[in-house]
């Protein structure tokens, strides 16, 4: 927010993993054998550590987040009312098909679909706030597909449990900030 000033006339901006605690979700959710034999970390840490007597506490998670990023997003536009704002989702993290890459990334295949549909759910809610408050969203997710953690390392955009590519382990690696670079620099431009 010190950045931004009513001079300000471009704002691009990712918000809404770390507010929702995605990285904290995803090393809870490794399982270190095949097939689920009991609670973590043998069993299915995600789908049933956060879907007990049928609540969604991942999903509650990003609702919780909402008012935050509103508010936010509210914030930019006082802070920089002349601004055009860009929110950037996220990137395809797991495998868009559900099927995961056991021992290559430890989760198994229910708990990859139920991570896969979260990512989709944050996106969702950050577009549909960012659409409120009369700002673009740009989609990351659409054009990474096929380049989630299960990929080979050289079509990968996010890291497993490596730093190779440079990036943070569980976090899009230095590919997928080039891509996401140039799709929103596209975007910018054609708003123009």
């Amino acid at each position: 927010f010190d950045a931004l000033s009513p001079d300000t006339t471009l704002v691009t901006i990712g918000i809404g993993g770390n507010d929702v605690g995605f990285s904290g979700v995803a090393i809870r959710c490794l399982n270190l054998v095949q097939i689920p034999l009991g609670p973590p970390p043998f069993g299915r840490p995600c789908v049933d550590g956060h879907t007990e007597n049928g609540g969604d506490a991942l999903a509650e998670r990003i609702e919780k987040a909402r008012p935050d990023i509103a508010a936010a997003f509210g914030r930019i536009t006082t802070l920089a009312p002349a601004a055009r704002v860009f929110v950037v989702g996220y990137p395809v993290a797991l495998p868009d098909d559900g099927i995961g890459c056991w021992p290559r990334v430890p989760v198994l295949d229910a708990d990859v679909a139920y991570l896969r549909d979260k990512f989709v759910e944050m996106n969702a809610m950050i577009r549909e706030e960012a659409e409120a408050a009369g700002h673009v969203f740009i989609d990351i997710y659409s054009s990474s597909i096929g380049h989630d953690v299960c990929r080979p390392a050289e079509s990968a955009w996010v890291n497993g449990l490596t730093l190779d590519p440079p990036g943070l382990p569980l976090h899009p690696n230095i590919r997928s900030h080039a891509h996401t670079a140039q799709v929103v620099a596209d975007a910018i431009v054609s708003r123009r």
